[in-house]
Formats: C-alpha cells, structure tokens, sequence
C-alpha cells in the first residue's frame, strides 16, 4: 500500500488533508463529462487541494477549456494500447490518492492501479450487454468491471442511479449534481448575438447541442413550423453540427421556414450564443442529467424544455429558470415558447430566480466537498482492501 493512500494530500502544494486527485475523461466529443472533471479539479485547487487533469484522444477543445478555467491538463492520443501506456505513466508520475474516471475507454480495466482509490463517475447509463456488435457487447462487459472495481460510484442523478442499480451494481453509490460556475451579474446580462445574425428586435430563440440522435434536434423543425402556424413573431438559432443536419436543412426547405431557421453551424463562444437569444428551447429527450438547461439560465437566458422522464427532470425541478413540458408534445411545447416570448417580465423573474436556485443547488464549490466526500470514502474502503 502506498504512503499516499494512508496519508492522503501530500505533496504537489495541496493541503494536508487533502488527497491528490487525477481526473480521466476522454478528450472528444466534449461535452458534460469533461467540463464536470474540469468544474471539480478547479474547485478543488481553489480549496486548496492538488488536482490534475488527463484527457484520452483527441483533446483540443477539452484542453482549451481546462486552460480556461486554470487547470493544467495532460493529454494524450495514439492507439488504445498508447493510451493505456500513458495512463500508466501519469498515475505513476503523479501518484494519486485517488483516481476518478469520467466515461472511461473500457480497456482501461487493464490499466486500472491496484492500490489507489477509484471513483467512477457515472455520466450516462450502463452499456447494453446484450445490443449492438460483439465488440460493444465487449466493452459493455468492461466497463462494468470498471464499475464493480471502483472503491465509489457518483451517479448525476437519480435516473442513472436506479439505472445501474438495476444493472446489479453493487458498488457504494452518491448522487451528486454536476456543478455549474455561476457568471456574474454582468457576464450573464443580454449582449450582441455572438451567432453571426443581425440584431434586428427579432425575438429570437435557440440551442446549441451536437445534431445527432438523442439530443432532441428532430423536434425543433416541427416546434418552428407550429409557431409559424400561431402567427408567432420569432428566430430560431440552432448552434452545432452533426450527421443530423442534412435532413433538418430538407425538413427547414420543405416546410418553407428558411426565413425562420437558422443552423449557423460551430459556435466557438456558447456563452455568448446563449446571451444573444430571448429564450433557449431544448428537447432532448434523455438526459443523464442536462446540464444544458442550467447553462443558458447561468448566462442570463431562460429556458423552456420538452422533458421525457430522464434526469433532466431533476434538474428542471431544481430550478425555476426552467419551463418544463411533461406533456403534450409539440402543440405544448409551441404554447410555452409562445406564452413566454410575449411575457418579458415573467422571463426576466425566471432568470432571477434560476440564477438563485443555481448557486444554491449547483454551486462547484459545495459539489465538489461533496465528491471529496467520496474520496474520503473510497480512501478508506482502499487502506481495507489492501490491507493483508
């Protein structure tokens, strides 16, 4: 057993009674899982502790952003095998107290230190055993001897808790909300449409999402026309690209909404894509956690969301920033947006309010003691399994 595991937080600058962390995400697609490893490793250098960052694959995005927020990050690419190597040399290098994985490459579980603490971040919902290629099958069967192996599993919502419970993981499980920085008063105010659209008074509506299945883009064609259909004055921004967007520019030529429908395509800046719209709209229909509804509401915009039932539904009932649609469909959907283009006032008191119930319930600081609550868990659950 190492000396690190049994006194945890030395060395590297940090506090004592700290432990020494590495964060490992995959570097792309970027997304949610690799801005909570970042949200946490900042907020635990901003305590005080010693935080590192490695990002597997391709990582430009996920690095810039990592810089961004003051946390160094080491990435590396290559082949699967090349990975794995680098993995093994950074733990060896840096000689954490603790490993905490974010969607890890299932071969990782030959990587995987013997010694040291795991905790396996669990962002999605457990891989199918029996779908898809024996290759996936494959991983599916790693990756869930990754997650039997870990000393802590943290699950970002009660619907993916449940879901690898009944998966029969048996691990010791917290759910904790992913974090959220809250920009201030003046970062998160109303300025020029960062989207390449002239601010003509137009209201304007928008996402920006990765435009494949599952992130509910099919829905805003239909959304748009039935806004059309009410004589609804409006703009709709989608922000993104994916393999998706050749049948939405059809589906926009068909039904006539090319005046109406904007795709602009990869935005650099999302924060100020969001604060250049009067109201975001979001239909994805399963979210671990949706992370997007919180995202346009932290930078001054609120939000109207179809919900299917997912996590999402957590996060939308933790915060009053968030019109959520349950039910319905598009006709409900198209009555919300609608209501709440002609309601300023009630959009200005759902920000207010949103930005309050984000500070209270996502607030990196808070989330991350209590994800440092599970290392001290996993610590002591690794001094047991190591001990002869």
């Amino acid at each position: 057993m190492n000396a690190a595991v049994l006194r945890p937080g030395t060395g590297d600058g940090g506090r004592q009674d700290l432990p020494r962390v590495l964060h490992v995400a995959p570097g792309a697609p970027f997304g949610g899982a690799q801005r909570v490893a970042i949200d946490l490793a900042a907020a635990a250098i901003a305590a005080g502790g010693a935080a590192h960052l490695l990002f597997l694959g391709d990582a430009v995005e996920a690095a810039a952003a990592a810089r961004r927020a003051g946390v160094d990050a080491v990435t590396r690419g290559g082949s699967m095998r090349s990975r794995l190597r680098a993995f093994r040399a950074v733990v060896a290098d840096i000689r954490p107290d603790v490993v905490q994985l974010h969607l890890p490459p299932p071969a990782l579980v030959f990587a995987l230190p013997k010694s040291t603490a795991l905790v396996i971040h669990l962002h999605g919902l457990p891989p199918s055993l029996t779908e898809g290629s024996a290759r996936a099958r494959l991983g599916a069967v790693l990756s869930r001897h990754i997650a039997l192996r870990a000393d802590h599993a943290i699950a970002v919502s009660h619907w993916v808790a449940d879901a690898w419970r009944a998966a029969g993981l048996r691990t010791r499980l917290s759910v904790i909300a992913n974090p959220l920085p809250l920009p201030d008063e003046d970062a998160a105010r109303h300025a020029t449409p960062g989207n390449g659209v002239p601010g003509d008074g137009m209201p304007t509506i928008g996402t920006a999402t990765r435009l494949v299945r599952g992130k509910g883009v099919e829905a805003l064609v239909p959304l748009a026309a039935a806004l059309r259909d009410r004589g609804v004055p409006f703009r709709l921004l989608v922000a993104g690209e994916g393999p998706l967007r050749p049948g939405l520019e059809a589906e926009i030529y068909a039904r006539g909404l090319q005046s109406h429908v904007h795709l602009v395509g990869f935005v650099a800046d999302v924060e100020a894509f969001w604060r250049g719209l009067d109201l975001a709209v979001i239909a994805a229909p399963c979210e671990p956690f949706g992370l997007r509804l919180l995202e346009p509401v932290a930078h001054g915009v609120p939000v109207a969301a179809l919900l299917g039932g997912s996590g999402a539904d957590e996060v939308a009932a933790r915060c009053r920033g968030v019109a959520p649609i349950a039910g319905g469909g598009c006709p409900a959907f198209a009555a919300t947006v609608a209501a709440l283009l002609d309601a300023p006032a009630e959009r200005r008191r759902m920000v207010e309010e949103g930005r309050s119930d984000i500070a209270q319930h996502f607030d990196p600081g808070r989330i991350a003691a209590a994800v440092g609550a599970t290392h001290q868990r996993a610590l002591r659950r690794a001094v047991r399994r190591a001990a002869p």
